[in-house]
């Protein structure tokens, strides 16, 4: 069977740990203090062995994003025993995740890759939408690491659309913020700075300080690229506004440098002194050699921006060769750039030549980098749009589906109810369609309920929404429309229906009609559910009554 904590029996530490998986991205802290106190908990029998598995790769997991590797191996290697005999598929999936993570960390992307690709692929179709998306978001870091742009690329925007269609706000605002990272990491900032923006607003009630901080360093980068360096600062009171960057945090040399960054480029020395003097302990003590690559970087620039150019040649020099060695091309291609001009200042003209052909070369190595991923995001994005359409359009009339329909009315009452606007549903069936298939046949009734879908299409609003809802059954959602205009509405569309005529080969189709309900949203409906079911009323109403009709449920 595969069971996640969610599907635990409803005893404390279950629900404990249950509500630790889920707080995962939103509140970190707290996720892990349950978890431990799941594990301390002297009630908690040995024999409950899902439940502490669980406990342990909730802190695994909290591990991986805010410690070393080696400390996570210990959460990993025990929730591994305790599985031992357990059969839980799902935990099953999530271990091998984490232990992909893991090899990551470690440098192994070859192995990482491996273990992955072998999870997705013996756990498919059954493998939930988390944890196919940690696999992928594992395996864009993997790519991003050989420099694989297109495949990085490719597994980032599969990971981010699959949690936009799931609705996974916290896991998404995750998601969202590394798939800025990666843009602006190859430059192309104007596409980064979207997503970040999407990122903060869904955070925006978040307690998980980290990820706040993370959206914010990024949209930093966005700003200073764009040459609007007082626009950085405000963004940098914000960081600080979660509080203190942690130490422990994943990403907090990232955060401190970007930072340093603003303040550099405002001329706030002291201040940017400070915190890549944090950055560089934190590249020192976890072993982080992109941090050291990054201080060298910055300090060379604050060195230049302040014109002690011996200084800033020497760190500049230091800093290129250590950034040859990682996958970070603007950082690399602007830090040639700074060395070629602070060496021609310096009268150093052979070595000034030297770095701007340094510089051009990565320059256009980064061009075609940023290129080759805003065209490839372009691309996946359209795929990916072609794909979801596809699956929410019904294949006959070319409506939306009733999984479309599913998918968005939740959506579209929550946003009446917000709005205080009005909303309709109306329920239509076809009457008498079952002699028609009868007595001409099912090509004949494919006719009938093509030209209702056609005849739906043309009478809604851009704003309205047409779907078939299942055989000859429609709906229509009709926002910001009253009940009375909904009935007006839909009894037009049944006096055109009663007076259209349909060739069917072997003649002509004609008294036709159907019946509806419609159904307005009322103050307390919080679910697609209650108002689905009103309108369903008021359709057998309508069938009741004699067919041919519309009848309203107040």
């Amino acid at each position: 069977m595969n069971r996640d904590p969610s599907a635990a029996p409803h005893s404390e530490p279950d629900a404990r740990v249950r509500r630790a998986w889920d707080l995962q991205y939103r509140e970190p802290r707290e996720s892990l203090a349950l978890a431990q106190q799941v594990l301390a908990d002297p009630l908690v029998p040995a024999e409950a062995a899902r439940t502490r598995a669980w406990a342990h790769l909730c802190i695994a997991y909290y591990r991986l994003r805010y410690d070393s590797p080696a400390v996570a191996g210990e959460s990993l290697d025990a929730a591994a025993e305790t599985l031992a005999g357990v059969a839980d598929a799902r935990a099953q999936v999530v271990l091998a995740n984490g232990r992909a993570r893991k090899m990551v960390m470690q440098g192994d992307a070859d192995g990482a890759i491996r273990l992955f690709n072998d999870n997705l692929s013996s756990r498919e179709p059954g493998i939930a939408p988390l944890d196919r998306c940690q696999a992928l978001n594992g395996l864009a870091g993997c790519y991003w690491d050989k420099g694989d742009w297109s495949q990085s690329l490719a597994h980032s925007f599969e990971a981010l659309n699959l949690m936009r269609d799931a609705g996974e706000n916290h896991h998404l605002a995750a998601l969202l913020n590394n798939v800025g990272v990666l843009l602006v990491t190859v430059g192309d900032f104007d596409a980064a700075q979207r997503l970040l923006r999407e990122g903060i607003e869904i955070a925006r009630d978040f307690r998980h300080p980290g990820l706040q901080q993370d959206l914010r360093a990024a949209l930093i980068h966005c700003e200073l690229d764009a040459g609007r360096a007082a626009e950085a600062l405000p963004l940098v009171e914000e960081i600080r506004g979660f509080g203190d960057v942690v130490p422990e945090s994943a990403n907090a040399g990232e955060i401190l440098h970007a930072v340093a960054e603003a303040f550099i480029a405002n001329g706030r020395w002291a201040e940017a002194m400070i915190e890549l003097a944090r950055a560089m302990e934190i590249g020192v003590r976890y072993e982080r050699p992109e941090v050291v690559a990054i201080n060298n970087w910055l300090r060379g620039l604050m060195a230049y921006r302040r014109d002690d150019l011996t200084l800033a040649i020497d760190i500049l020099t230091k800093a290129v060769w250590q950034l040859g060695k990682l996958t970070l091309p603007s950082i690399t291609c602007r830090a040639y750039r700074v060395l070629a001009d602070a060496s021609a200042d310096a009268g150093d003209y052979e070595k000034a030549y030297l770095y701007h052909r340094a510089f051009f070369q990565h320059h256009e190595a980064r061009l075609g980098i940023a290129s080759r991923a805003h065209y490839h995001a372009l691309t996946i994005r359209h795929e990916l749009a072609q794909a979801r359409e596809a699956a929410f359009r019904d294949g006959l009339t070319g409506l939306y589906n009733r999984h479309y329909l599913n998918s968005m009315l939740d959506k579209l009452i929550a946003l009446a109810h917000r709005q205080r606007s009005p909303l309709c549903i109306v329920m239509i069936d076809l009457d008498h369609f079952k002699k028609v298939n009868d007595q001409h046949g099912h090509d004949a009734g494919d006719a009938v309920l093509i030209q209702l879908a056609r005849l739906l299409r043309e009478s809604v609003r851009a704003s309205d929404v047409a779907c078939r809802f299942g055989g000859e059954e429609f709906c229509l959602i009709l926002p910001d429309t009253t009940l009375d205009e909904a009935q007006h509405k839909v009894q037009q569309v049944l006096a055109t229906w009663q007076q259209a005529a349909i060739d069917i080969g072997s003649g002509r189709l004609d008294s036709l009609s159907f019946s509806a309900g419609v159904a307005r949203l009322g103050d307390s409906d919080r679910s697609a559910g209650q108002l689905l079911k009103r309108a369903d009323d008021g359709l057998y109403a309508a069938k009741r009554g004699g067919r041919g009709r519309v009848e309203i449920i107040r």
